[in-house]
């Protein structure tokens, strides 16, 4: 008995020697993420702010990043905001600092004024991630690639990211566009493609956050095997660089002090450029102070908009969608709980110059709070509950 007991220890300690040399033998094996192969280049780069337009064919429409070298210098913000001067000017501001340089989604929040975390945030494990007060809007200014085409309508938020440095993020995406600009420290980036879904989401991820739970510092690839071969890109950003992070495009942020402070502005992923609106503004300055437009809370109508015209986004190759198209996506969102007539009500509502086709300019420019009040149902406001309703935005997640 005693035999056969030993003789089956060996073969558990045999087998655990094996398994234990195939594993370290699978390229990045509990190492920092992005080891298992090279990166397959660096991010498109430029030193110039492309026109609205060029910016969305080329980078928005197909979610494309592009790092914008030295464009962030341009900004107040860039050579006034010392520690000194936001502890004067902006000290009494109440901020939330998250405790823990490497992000842990399960950790708390401090409530601290500005100057109180100042005072302590070099020597302290924690940083800070607030939303721009009002009265700081206009020292940091929105660039001109999203000056016109339709972006200022659905701002969604302008967060500032502040540390000593040393902070590492989650691999996450973030379910809208979004540009950050480094005003002090540098940022180095893993980028991985959207198309890679199948791989980054195949384990252990938690959709209600948008993040992997792989350990980005040892990422274990026999509990996350989709890593083993995904492709993978990589950014850095210096001070005074700007960077376009598109939606649903995975990527893990490392920072660098001793002090790193950078904004980025949120906004809605456009379905279609709006050329009406750039034609109105004419020419445009290369930035403009962030007080001079509305940041629209999650909640509000112009959301809306945006969540029930990304129903068409399938069209946003078309200059113009037909009835007929409009109808076959109505009832494959709605099913059931719209019929026909309410179908073409609020087709005659979108249509405003009654030509039988929806233009983009209609669907973005309609007078969203009378559609709201004339269809509440379409965004089940209402006693009924929809089967299935038009996709939700979602908070934006940790850059």
């Amino acid at each position: 008995m005693l035999r056969i007991s030993t003789s089956y220890f060996c073969f558990f300690v045999v087998l655990g020697f094996l398994t234990s040399n195939i594993a370290s033998e699978i390229p990045g094996h509990l190492q920092y993420l992005g080891s298992h192969r090279p990166a397959e280049g660096t991010i498109e780069h430029t030193d110039t702010w492309p026109d609205p337009e060029t910016f969305y064919n080329n980078y928005i429409k197909p979610g494309k990043p592009l790092l914008f070298k030295g464009k962030a210098k341009e900004i107040p913000a860039f050579n006034l905001w010392t520690d000194e001067y936001l502890r004067k000017q902006y000290g009494h501001i109440k901020v939330d600092v998250e405790e823990g340089k490497k992000e842990n989604r399960s950790l708390g929040v401090q409530d601290l004024s500005l100057s109180s975390f100042v005072k302590v945030y070099r020597k302290a494990d924690i940083y800070m991630v607030e939303s721009l007060h009002k009265e700081m809007m206009d020292e940091f200014h929105l660039p001109k690639p999203i000056l016109c085409g339709g972006y200022t309508r659905f701002l969604q938020d302008a967060v500032i990211w502040f540390s000593s440095g040393g902070t590492k993020s989650v691999l996450h995406f973030d379910n809208i566009d979004n540009i950050n600009c480094l005003m002090d420290g540098s940022k180095e980036l893993i980028f991985i493609d959207k198309k890679y879904k199948d791989l980054v989401e195949k384990d252990g991820f938690v959709e209600k956050g948008s993040y992997s739970s792989v350990d980005i510092e040892k990422v274990d690839m026999e509990k996350f095997p989709g890593f083993r071969n995904v492709p993978w890109w990589t950014a850095s950003m210096e001070k005074g660089d700007c960077l376009f992070i598109p939606s649903r495009w995975y990527h893990h942020v490392s920072s660098a002090g001793p002090r790193n402070l950078a904004i980025n502005i949120w906004f809605s992923h456009l379905p279609k450029f709006n050329q009406t609106d750039c034609k109105e503004k004419g020419e445009l300055p290369e930035s403009l102070p962030l007080n001079k437009f509305t940041i629209h809370s999650l909640d509000s109508s112009e959301m809306s908009r945006m969540s029930f015209v990304e129903m068409f986004s399938p069209f946003e190759d078309k200059e113009e969608i037909s009835v007929e198209e409009y109808i076959a996506t109505m009832k494959k969102v709605y099913q059931n709980y719209i019929d026909h007539q309410e179908v073409m009500e609020i087709f005659g509502f979108l249509d405003l110059n009654h030509d039988m086709v929806l233009q983009w300019d209609e669907l973005l420019t309609f007078n969203i709070d009378d559609f709201i009040k004339e269809f509440p149902f379409v965004f089940g406001e209402d006693d009924g509950d929809m089967e299935e309703e038009p996709k939700d935005f979602g908070k934006h997640e940790e850059l």
